[in-house]
């Protein structure tokens, strides 16, 4: 590089900061306001690909409306949801310049979000469950420990969803030591939005985690032998793996979904089902109300065989 095509970048730089050089910035700042360590990574990820999409060394300066719709359509096969998370990233990043005073403006104020199309939440159907419990109640290995292991933490994850509505994200992170086993409560720690909640622990699901020896229950419940939490990612092979391979396809959310609906046609109030779900509107709660078949098929059977 020659002298004046270097100065050219200084100026530059001088002018309007290289958007990757202030991720670690952002990030810091994020933490500074008790932002969650997972969104934290994924908003400077968000943050890191629109920067390369833009091109190498863009700056601030290149965060524009009309770079951020442009980047919009470009991915604009992708879920809502997924577009959603990036244009919540650019957001923050942008709203973060201004409080750095690295820019004035905020190119953020005029964006559409996608309309997000809410799906009917499906529950597991009969056989689905009967299936489930079969391979809930197979034999566990003998001989291999770690293979021994390996089954009950799968095992446990899934009466974790079914039994308390915990999310994907949840199961990982609940210790030993927000599980009374005596009350037969639990606490889930920083859930959805940074909220605690606390939940009462099913016989069945109380009756698995006894299994567990007083003095190993330190650590990560649904954690690896030494007590320590396993990865996120971890957590999804327990149904495209170990169930899928055990003939069922089915996904994570589904369990939860099946956890509110079965308390919904046990006849409990919405109000109840949103605080063991962790919602902070009943307005989300309440799209479980879209599989209560057993009501619609009373209505459709009441009308008259001929008119």
């Amino acid at each position: 590089m020659d002298v004046g095509t270097k100065t050219g970048v200084e100026t530059r730089l001088a002018e309007s900061p290289v958007i990757t050089g202030t991720l670690e910035s952002f990030g810091a700042a994020l933490a500074g306001r008790k932002t969650r360590e997972r969104t934290i990574t994924t908003y400077c990820k968000v943050v890191r690909r629109f920067a390369e999409w833009l091109g190498p060394e863009s700056t601030i300066a290149d965060v524009s409306a009309d770079s951020i719709g442009r980047y919009q359509i470009e991915r604009a096969k992708l879920a809502p949801a997924t577009i959603a998370k990036d244009l919540s990233a650019i957001r923050a990043y942008s709203r973060w310049c201004i409080r750095a005073k690295l820019r004035m403006d905020d190119p953020t104020l005029e964006l559409e979000w996608p309309k997000k199309i809410e799906p009917i939440p499906r529950c597991l159907k009969a056989r689905e469950l009967r299936l489930l419990d079969q391979i809930l109640n197979s034999p566990l290995p003998i001989l291999d420990v770690k293979k021994r292991h390996k089954r009950q933490r799968e095992q446990r994850t899934v009466l974790l969803m079914l039994y308390a509505g915990l999310r994907l994200s949840e199961v990982p992170e609940l210790d030993w030591k927000d599980v009374d086993l005596d009350a037969l409560t639990l606490i889930v720690r920083d859930g959805k939005g940074g909220r605690d909640r606390a939940l009462p622990i099913h016989p069945r699901l109380a009756s698995d985690l006894a299994q567990t020896p007083e003095d190993k229950q330190k650590g990560a419940v649904a954690g690896h032998l030494n007590g320590r939490k396993i990865s996120h990612k971890s957590v999804p092979h327990v149904f495209d793996r170990w169930l899928k391979d055990a003939g069922l396809d089915i996904s994570a959310h589904q369990l939860r979904h099946t956890f509110a609906t079965q308390l919904l046609w046990a006849g409990r109030d919405l109000r109840t089902i949103q605080r063991l779900l962790g919602h902070a509107s009943l307005s989300t709660t309440e799209r479980y109300l879209s599989v209560e078949m057993e009501q619609k098929r009373q209505a459709v059977d009441s009308l008259p065989d001929h008119w």
